[in-house]
């Protein structure tokens, strides 16, 4: 673990359980990183590969069936695994005032029977116990620091009086009333045009900077990860299958996995009329055997890539990759 990072996760493990009581189904296997104040880890890999549970375990808000089986996730010092939920000194405390998110879907995270401004206000009022019309007033406020025009009036819209763009700001505005350490930001641009998109990413860059928030980013969108992140974390069936600092992983990726998701991405000068795509499907996790997850579409996957699973081994560089056959040429290049 690193002492001068802010959030430390080691090993951690997540399940569902299964209806009827069947065996719980693994969701996120011995997953570890940090982040130190300031930096932004992006953490990428395809729809289901155990993205956003990583994200709502530092929380504690996996859903009723969900749970952490093993691992731990240290923050600024403090286990939160072992953190009462109630309470300032609880993740009640560290929720919304020291550690926040902005959720995938703004339309479905907001109230709508709440308007924009009370909703924000209120993290004022759980957080800083001020009363309700200076609460309301730095709300106001808060939706003009990230770029909302005419504040006074949104503050006083409900969430579907507001465009996709607006209601994502919204919900920025919210994450960062209190000034949080580390913002978890779940694609937070996934749904919005690509010049909203743009500013949404150079507004959450800005107020890091300005705060020196540690960031983890998740995306599937490996082009708005390489314009944000510090370093990249590459997910695949529940397990990190690579890390590196940005610059080297989109160099010159290390996994076959990574390789194949980075020759997804379209390339100028390169004209193409289809663009390549991963063959084969994410193993169901319910009845995954052994062996590499991605053995059965891996290109170079042999006898021992089927038997065993590779550990995620770090380098003298900086980089740590899971696969018995890592590349060590781009096929980019």
């Amino acid at each position: 673990m690193s002492d001068t990072a802010l959030i430390d996760v080691e090993g951690l493990s997540i399940a569902f359980s299964g209806e009827d009581n069947s065996a719980a189904i693994p969701a996120a296997e011995d997953v570890s990183f940090s982040i130190a104040p300031g930096k932004t880890l992006g953490l990428v890999g395809e729809s289901g590969c155990g993205k956003s549970v990583t994200a709502l375990s530092l929380m504690r808000l996996l859903p009723p069936n969900g749970r952490i089986t093993g691992g731990r996730i240290r923050f600024d010092g403090r286990e939160t695994l072992s953190l009462p939920e109630a309470g300032a000194a609880g993740m009640e405390g560290l929720r919304g005032r020291h550690m926040a998110m902005i959720f995938q879907d703004p339309g479905s995270a907001l109230n709508p029977v709440a308007t924009v401004g009370d909703q924000i206000a209120e993290v004022f009022e759980i957080h800083y116990h001020l009363a309700r019309d200076v609460a309301r007033q730095s709300a106001v406020k808060m939706l003009d620091r990230v770029g909302i025009p005419d504040p006074e009036l949104r503050a006083r819209s409900y969430p579907h009086q507001l465009s996709g763009g607006m209601k994502q700001r919204a919900m920025i505005a919210m994450a960062l009333a209190c000034r949080p350490s580390l913002l978890i930001a779940d694609e937070p641009t996934t749904a919005l045009d690509v010049t909203v998109q743009s500013q949404i990413l150079d507004l959450v860059v800005e107020l890091q900077n300005e705060m020196d928030m540690a960031v983890l980013f998740i995306s599937h969108n490996l082009a708005v990860v390489a314009q944000v992140a510090d370093e990249v974390a590459v997910m695949y069936a529940g397990r990190i299958v690579e890390r590196a600092p940005a610059r080297d992983l989109f160099a010159m990726p290390r996994h076959p996995y990574t390789q194949a998701l980075i020759a997804t991405l379209p390339r100028l000068g390169h004209p193409q009329q289809r663009f390549p795509a991963i063959p084969g499907t994410v193993p169901d996790a319910r009845v995954r055997g052994k062996g590499c997850g991605f053995a059965e579409r891996c290109p170079l996957a042999d006898a021992t890539c089927h038997e065993s699973e590779p550990a995620l081994t770090a380098d003298a560089e900086d980089r740590a990759v899971a696969c018995f056959k890592p590349l060590e040429t781009s096929a980019l290049s």
